[in-house]
């Protein structure tokens, strides 16, 4: 059964900044939704929110979350972590044990069938699991971790795939890559993708719904990207980066 995920109304109080009214997201089931504005608007706190994570005082959320149906609070959705809901986080290198190699990673992280998968994923972004896996963290760049764990999100058979920055720090060609991999991977499924991005070409290569994000909140949504469009001002935000819209 596909997952379905709504947030309703759904926002990260930030200190000292001001509550916006939030636009409801709809996940799972296909959707593809990116979250695009500058950096530190809150895009990776609503990211976390899928997982369960909620975020640390004296931040907080506000907000309803609904899962198939049903009202719940953010830590049922911790549950479905790496099973139902997979996902890249921004950060990669703390997301890794430091002393552990790549192989026992693995071990942990994919195991059984889903371990083919993952190399074959591997492959496909450059990374030879023969050359890498006995590596540590530490002895990789954050673009090969980054592609390491961008390989754990899109294997298996999860029902939402949840992206921090999917392409932050890699080059053109492997952030080409990156689009084709994420996109054959949800194609003719009926799987969700939630992604945050500054990368404009990655959110209209992979998103139907772009979501305008600022101090904590949604606030606005549309199906287009174009400057020109009703909600230009959210291109202009992502272009911009840091910048306020």
């Amino acid at each position: 059964m596909s997952l379905r995920l709504r947030f309703l109304g759904v926002h990260t109080v930030l200190p000292d900044r001001p509550q916006r009214p939030p636009v409801d997201l709809e996940l799972g089931a296909g959707h593809r939704v990116a979250l695009i504005g500058g950096s530190g608007e809150g895009k990776s706190l609503l990211c976390k929110l899928c997982l369960g994570m909620e975020p640390a005082p004296p931040l907080a959320h506000g907000g309803r979350i609904e899962l198939d149906g049903q009202i719940v609070q953010p830590a049922a959705l911790a549950g479905l972590r790496a099973s139902r809901i997979t996902w890249l986080p921004q950060g990669g290198r703390e997301s890794l044990v430091p002393g552990w190699s790549l192989h026992r990673h693995l071990e942990r992280l994919a195991p059984g069938p889903r371990r083919a998968e993952v190399l074959e994923a591997m492959r496909t972004l450059d990374l030879e699991p023969a050359e890498v896996l006995p590596l540590h963290a530490l002895q990789l760049s954050e673009g090969m971790i980054r592609r390491f764990l961008l390989a754990l999100a899109l294997s298996g058979a999860p029902d939402l795939v949840v992206l921090d920055e999917p392409t932050s720090g890699l080059d053109a060609e492997s952030r080409a890559r990156v689009v084709q991999m994420v996109d054959a991977a949800l194609q003719d499924r009926e799987v969700g993708l939630l992604f945050a991005t500054h990368d404009l070409d990655l959110a209209r290569a992979l998103a139907d719904t772009f979501v305008l994000v600022r101090d904590g909140a949604p606030v606005a949504s549309t199906r287009s990207l174009e400057t020109d469009g009703p909600l230009g001002h959210l291109v202009r935000a992502a272009a911009t980066l840091g910048a306020a819209p």
